[in-house]
């Protein structure tokens, strides 16, 4: 996360932004304390052990999250959440962190993972930095995950580049048509890009960013 010189959100602030790479541990405090908001309250997932990790949830402290954790893929760190937006209105996902390593049998797996939620909401969304170039066509693996989750329902709405060397490494892919990619924008503490995406439903308009830390 950002250090003393800003917070992790960038204005105009959103409604809840979901954080990889965190880095956070144990000793993080201090720094949390000075990255989020007034306003704002954070779930996280601390890193597990080696390079990069950890993921977060910042949101408004009005709105009603409730978290999970989840060690189903040990190679990747899990959240599941279910935001209320509204007392009849409820927007579920997971947030996943896969550091760079062998690829096998991460398609299958995550989307056995994405099956069990799928079924049980039209409004369900997945965000993950798996460092995978997903607009390689011509990669298998990249290929594979995105058929896997489109039988699903599941559908890739990042449509530009989220890191700094021009890939598509951070991927949102939902089930629900009130989920609507806006944009990416450059943040000055990270390599990656800020992906900013809406939830609309029912009258209600939530504004919602993903800045990978």
């Amino acid at each position: 996360m950002p250090s003393s010189s800003g917070t992790c959100l960038t204005p105009p602030l959103p409604d809840a932004a979901f954080l990889t790479e965190t880095l956070c541990n144990d000793s993080s405090a201090p720094d949390i304390a000075i990255a989020i908001p007034d306003g704002y309250k954070i779930s996280r997932r601390d890193r597990i052990n080696g390079i990069g990790g950890g993921i977060a949830i910042v949101h408004k402290a009005t709105l009603e999250v409730h978290t999970h954790l989840d060690d189903t893929l040990k190679s990747a760190e899990l959240m599941h959440f279910q935001i209320h937006t509204d007392p009849i209105t409820t927007l579920r996902g997971t947030l996943i962190y896969r550091p760079p390593g062998p690829r096998a049998l991460l398609s299958n797996a995550i989307a056995d993972l994405a099956s069990t939620h799928t079924l049980a909401s039209m409004d369900y969304i997945l965000l993950r930095d798996l460092n995978i170039h997903l607009e390689n066509n011509n990669n298998v693996n990249s290929t594979t995950l995105i058929d896997n989750l489109a039988n699903l329902g599941l559908r890739q709405l990042v449509n530009a580049p989220t890191h700094a060397t021009g890939h598509t490494l951070d991927h949102i892919f939902s089930t629900s048509n009130h989920i609507a990619f806006n944009r990416t924008t450059i943040l000055y503490w990270t390599d990656h890009h800020c992906i900013h995406f809406t939830f609309m439903k029912q009258t209600k308009h939530h504004h919602t960013e993903r800045p990978p830390c």
